[in-house]
């Protein structure tokens, strides 16, 4: 090879170099940051998962309160249509 063709392949070769730095640095900093992630995110997700599970129970009383009385009326009307032989 000449001269010029390996300082060619050097200014080539640094390009990927620099880029395959940053890239295994980024890979590395995620790689820690879950790390230090899953460490503490247990107890936050208990949480989370606990008021989901109140905010269910909130909601199934609330929908069972508001159909109730439809729910009355319309088993009320199938106890007249019955006593009365409407069909």
């Amino acid at each position: 090879m000449t001269l010029w063709a390996e300082i060619s392949e050097i200014y080539l070769a640094i390009p990927t170099v620099i880029f395959l730095v940053i890239f295994f640095a980024m890979v590395g900093g995620i790689i820690f940051l879950m790390a230090r992630l899953l460490s503490i995110l247990p107890r936050y997700t208990f949480m989370a998962q606990d008021l989901s599970y109140k905010m269910k129970a909130y909601v199934r009383r609330g929908a069972d309160y508001a159909a109730k009385p439809v729910i009355f009326l319309d088993s009320l009307g199938a106890s007249i249509n019955r006593i009365f032989g409407k069909r």
